[in-house]
């Protein structure tokens, strides 16, 4: 029940990491970046609803609610962490001005 809880919940840590860093990535025009996310994205979201679809079709009244708490843990605590790393590391790209030189403080 336990890790049942733990692989659902890190599923959905990293699906959740990765969809606010999609966003971020779309939202600074980084479209190599963000189908990059989107993938990985992909990937988790489906881990994550397997093992808890099949955790939610048991017959243990304590799995499914540990499972539906731990899942929605790591969703607030991946929207943190997303934000966090995105702020930090995805950066807009920018285009030089029309004179050649690069655009600073854009």
């Amino acid at each position: 029940m336990v890790m049942t809880a733990l692989a659902a919940a890190a599923a959905m840590l990293v699906q959740d990491v990765t969809a606010v860093l999609l966003v971020q990535a779309e939202a600074r025009n980084r479209a190599g970046l963000s189908a990059i996310f989107d993938s990985i994205m992909w990937l988790a979201g489906i881990l994550t609803t397997t093992i808890s679809v099949t955790a939610l079709q048991g017959h243990q009244l304590g799995a499914k609610a540990t499972v539906i708490a731990a899942v929605e843990l790591a969703n607030v605590a991946g929207s943190y962490i997303g934000v966090a790393i995105g702020k930090r590391y995805i950066k807009e790209r920018t285009a030089p001005c029309a004179c050649g030189c690069p655009v600073k403080g854009a």
